[in-house]
């Protein structure tokens, strides 16, 4: 079944969060400190990880983003599993013609300066293709976010539509795999969660905007390996237009497993989600540590459910980014 509205919500998957695959590139180098002169050999300092901020960085680039995807035109939309770490679309970016180009899963985009959109937020940047297909476009968009009041400097969100498939994505500056943090259990005192949540009973489905009012958790515990995210989807009704009061849709939790050298984790496996009102039947979380020592993360999540109890004609869909700074 095709619905245009679908279509119009996809543009809430990447357009910043705000509060209530393989390593990105991007500019980070590795500095080695002159020991201080002395009359006895001293023992070869540990390199110290340097690394530049997204909005700072310049010259040619390349990075690998962790996406999810769906096809916009069913109801609800059907979602594609988030990539998994060293899988996703390859970006470059060459500074002498300004142009981006999108590689990968079927993609194979490129935009320049001609295909800039002026109508961006400062600090963002769209581009878009005139396309004369109805029901078709192609666009590239860059945006930042901000959790908790503060924004986030070493990574960026990105949308990505082509044809009748919307991607939604993180990439940035990652974290080099031996850049760990000191300590055992980490936790991101400022998250965000953005995006869209379809609820679907007796083959009519809802559409909730999870933008302003869902929260979220997120601990790392470096003894096991694991990253423990645990979402509280509440949305706003926004198709068909509704009460614009929040609708608690539930809670779910997903331990994921790190993946020490591309810097990111993946959680995907029945037992790496739990819920006391949903089901998982399909539900992957993939996310990447960016910046010094992890001091930022984004995650893509992409969750299909049931309820535990009864609603035997009720099905929740759910495409979202998390976002977390220590």
């Amino acid at each position: 079944m095709r619905r245009p509205g679908a279509v119009i919500l996809s543009a809430l998957l990447a357009t910043g969060c705000s509060s209530g695959g393989a390593s990105g590139g991007g500019g980070g180098t590795v500095v080695t400190p002159t020991p201080t002169p002395s009359s006895s050999p001293s023992p070869t300092p540990t390199p110290s990880a340097s690394y530049t901020k997204f909005a700072a960085l310049t010259g040619d680039q390349t990075f690998l983003a962790t996406c999810n995807s769906m096809e916009v035109n069913f109801d609800p939309p059907a979602i594609a599993p988030v990539f998994a770490p060293g899988n996703g679309i390859d970006i470059a970016y060459q500074a002498s013609s300004r142009t981006w180009d999108l590689t990968g899963y079927g993609v194979n985009l490129s935009f320049g300066p001609a295909d800039l959109d002026s109508s961006a937020p400062e600090g963002n940047q769209y581009y878009a293709h005139t396309i004369t297909v109805p029901g078709s476009a192609e666009r590239f968009r860059i945006h930042s976010a901000t959790a908790g009041g503060s924004p986030i400097e070493y990574f960026r969100l990105l949308s990505i539509v082509d044809g009748l498939r919307a991607y939604s994505c993180v990439t940035g500056v990652s974290t080099k795999p031996t850049d760990v943090p000191a300590g055992v259990t980490i936790n991101y005192s400022k998250t965000a969660v953005s995006g869209a949540a379809y609820r679907t009973v007796r083959f009519a489905t809802t559409v909730y905007s999870l933008n302003a009012n869902s929260t979220a958790t997120i601990s790392v515990n470096l003894a096991t390996g694991k990253v423990t995210t645990t979402i509280r989807l509440v949305g706003v009704q926004v198709d068909p237009a509704g009460s614009s009061a929040p609708v608690d849709l539930g809670t779910i939790t997903n331990v994921a497993s790190i993946d020490a050298p591309t810097a990111g984790y993946y959680g995907h496996e029945s037992i790496d989600w739990s819920s006391s009102t949903w089901r998982s039947t399909f539900a992957q979380l993939g996310g990447r540590f960016f910046g010094p020592q992890g001091a930022e993360t984004g995650a893509m999540l992409t969750y299909k459910a049931e309820p535990l109890t009864g609603g035997a004609d009720e099905r929740l869909t759910v495409s979202a980014t998390i976002i977390g700074i220590r």
